[in-house]
């Protein structure tokens, strides 16, 4: 005789949610939205403790439906930034863009600095 539980009908069944704002993203979708925002997309596992635990003393915000988390679009980039220090795109300009011109601007301001200091004109 069998006496391993049985699983119920449905029980881990896969949710299929119906998103009708655009703005609002399953974790799944959010994972694929970080990938195109910053070029690297991270494991379903890695949303799902930003939402849970946090990182960094940051938490990405979220609400559960039913048995799922949904976030939004504004919600994982202002994450972003306040984990990055810099605005995050959503423009689909990917991450190292802004910072190839945060690493120019700085150069420019140190290079005009060093001239200042050493009373070259340039």
């Amino acid at each position: 005789m069998d006496r391993r539980p049985r699983k119920q009908p449905g029980y881990r069944a896969e949710v299929n949610i119906q998103i009708v704002d655009p703005q609002v993203l399953t974790l799944a979708r959010a994972a694929d939205f970080v990938a195109k925002t910053t070029g690297v997309k991270p494991h379903l596992n890695t949303i799902t403790r930003w939402v849970q635990r946090g990182v960094r003393g940051h938490r990405l915000r979220a609400m559960r439906v039913g048995r799922a988390f949904v976030t939004t679009k504004s919600d994982v980039l202002d994450l972003l930034e306040r984990l990055n220090d810099f605005p995050a795109c959503d423009s689909g300009a990917s991450a190292k863009a802004v910072i190839a011109s945060q690493r120019a601007e700085l150069s420019r301001v140190n290079h005009a600095a060093l001239a200042q200091e050493l009373g070259i004109d340039g």
